[in-house]
């Protein structure tokens, strides 16, 4: 359990945290690239600028996480529904297909 863990601009290449609870963690800036996060609970954690190239995001828990500028273009798995009641902003960036909620704010380019 990583609940309310600071762990801004860490790296987790490759990491295995399939339904680990990081509930209010502190992501801000980590590269999540590989990451395997299948399942885990990412409720109200703060995941500004965080970098997702590859990862596993299947039945990820994202109510009320803030995904402020997120790059999760090449996330994988990430659904519509996952992103109902997450947190995002004009810089955050969404895989090609899932529909931007209309809560946020639109894409700047």
């Amino acid at each position: 359990m990583l609940t309310g863990a600071h762990l801004e601009d860490a790296a987790f290449w490759g990491a295995h945290l399939q339904g680990a609870t990081l509930w209010d963690a502190h992501l801000e800036g980590a590269i999540l690239q590989e990451t395997h996060l299948e399942g885990a609970e990412l409720m109200g954690a703060h995941l500004k600028g965080a970098r997702t190239w590859g990862a596993h995001l299947e039945g990820a828990i994202l109510q009320e996480a803030h995904l402020e500028g997120a790059d999760l273009r090449n996330a994988v798995g990430l659904t519509d529904d996952q992103l109902v009641g997450a947190f995002g902003d004009g810089k955050t960036q969404l895989p090609e297909g899932i529909t931007r909620p209309n809560s946020w704010p639109p894409l700047q380019t």
